[in-house]
């Protein structure tokens, strides 16, 4: 069990002992590690999913949402149903996808985590049902997504062309919460498999100010390359906290903020303060969108 070593974490902190550092030091290279390791890898973990819970109102946060795995030892399963054998989606992907631009080779090639896609058609399917989710997909050129998820990293432009056909079937404020529910699907499935559990607890028993900052540069050093795909992440320090910044570069749009506020919200609302204010605040700076996802530490 790892909580005798947590205890003396927390004794050291209070006596503001050196330990700390050297605890903090060795989780956050424990991060790296399970960060750094292929979803080829992590996605063969068994992920229960209980229940999504999608909030009412955007900016609200969701709750009582599992992770979902979408391949365990027994065959790929998807909100608890098995599917069939894998099928090659390589030249279905690319159909759906706008071809990059050859001046930015690296937009829309680049590659963020499956939970992008996994996440959003989970959240898809929570709201409308098996039948009619399938039937939006269709209609947004993604039709096989609705039986054939990925297993690893996909290509940035199929998230963002995803969200850009689903915008005119359900609308902006519909698709800003699917998305919110698929980050914190996506906050819970890091929890459940790529976070480890010492980290989690030192984070937990460090005052707000380091504890925040703590994650979010360990995210940043060993897991932005997961969902910024061309982007970039970055933490400024304000005076009343810290403000993160997700700025996506490949075309898209800006209710896309949903999802990286929802993986952030769910995280520091678990793992640093569950009242602890945060707040978007999305903008266009140049062919840039950036996600300004502003932390309050006094509220």
């Amino acid at each position: 069990s790892i909580l005798p070593l947590v205890r003396v974490c927390e004794m050291a902190v209070r006596n503001l002992s050196p330990l700390p550092v050297l605890a903090v030091a060795a989780s956050v290279a424990l991060l790296v590690f399970f960060f750094q390791q292929p979803y080829s890898a992590t996605l063969k973990s068994s992920v229960s999913r209980a229940s999504r819970t999608m909030p009412t109102v955007v900016g609200m946060r969701a709750s009582g949402i599992s992770p979902i795995c979408p391949q365990n030892s027994l065959g790929r399963v998807f909100m608890g149903q098995k599917l069939g054998p894998r099928k090659d989606t390589t030249q279905r992907m690319t159909m759906s996808a706008t071809v990059a631009n050859e001046e930015s080779k690296e937009v829309g090639l680049a590659r963020v985590g499956p939970n992008t896609l996994i996440q959003t058609v989970g959240a898809l399917k929570d709201r409308y049902g098996n039948e009619e989710a399938a039937d939006l997909l269709k209609r947004a050129g993604f039709e096989y997504l609705a039986d054939d998820l990925p297993t690893s990293m996909v290509q940035e432009m199929n998230f963002h062309n995803l969200l850009k056909g689903l915008k005119p079937q359900i609308g902006d404020e519909e698709l800003s919460q699917i998305l919110f529910a698929a980050g914190s699907g996506t906050a819970q499935y890091l929890l459940k498999v790529r976070i480890p559990g010492f980290f989690q607890e030192l984070v937990k028993i460090l005052p707000r100010k380091p504890a925040l900052q703590l994650l979010l540069f360990a995210i940043g050093k060993a897991g932005a390359w997961t969902f910024r795909g061309s982007g970039e992440y970055y933490t400024v320090d304000t005076a009343n906290g810290v403000d993160i910044h997700v700025s996506v570069k490949y075309p898209s749009l800006p209710l896309v903020s949903n999802f990286y506020r929802g993986v952030f919200d769910y995280l520091i609302h678990t793992l640093v303060d569950k009242d602890m204010p945060v707040v978007p605040d999305t903008s266009i700076k140049g062919d840039l969108i950036d996600c300004n996802i502003m932390c309050k530490l006094e509220y």
